[in-house]
């Protein structure tokens, strides 16, 4: 691990480095989804379905098997479920929507919670264990660092200069 700041020169080095592999990787992704799309759009139109799949498609070549898959998400409305909960109950057949349908209960961190738990001094009446409870219900997961390389303005205008 380096113990020293780097120099003006090897940062700007390491960022020019950084920026030029930033424009390959760009458009080296740009081509590879350009590829993706025109694959999906062949396998969507004549592709078949393969044995027992339902949201797949494969075309084959005489090297290669491309399958693509058409996965789909599906929301509940949670007003028409109940207003068809209530059909059912009225229908006589309650155990029609149990077929259809179950309940979840979902818990969303409340604004403040956060706070609240950190506090010097917990509120009245809440379990003594209440922060250790807290952190176990949650789940966090670390991001990746965000990371942007720019041209200073006024070196943009220098090194077209120092080309020259």
């Amino acid at each position: 691990m380096r113990t020293t700041r780097p120099s003006a020169s090897e940062i700007d080095a390491k960022a020019s480095n950084y920026q030029a592999q930033q424009a390959v990787t760009s458009t080296t992704a740009e081509n590879l989804l350009q590829l993706r799309r025109e694959l999906i759009d062949l396998v969507e139109r004549f592709g078949a379905v393969p044995p027992r799949a339902t949201k797949s498609k494969r075309l084959s070549g005489a090297r290669y098997d491309v399958t693509a898959s058409f996965p789909q998400r599906v929301d509940v409305d949670k007003h028409a479920a109940e207003r068809l909960h209530l059909a059912c109950l009225a229908a006589g057949r309650p155990s029609l929507f149990k077929k259809l349908f179950r309940r979840e209960s979902v818990f969303m961190l409340a604004p403040g919670a956060r706070e609240l738990v950190t506090q010097a001094r917990l509120p009245e009446g809440a379990p003594r264990n209440l922060r250790t409870l807290f952190y176990r219900a949650l789940a966090v997961e670390a991001q990746s660092p965000a990371l942007e390389v720019e041209l200073k303005k006024d070196a943009a205008g220098a090194g077209k200069d120092a080309a020259a």
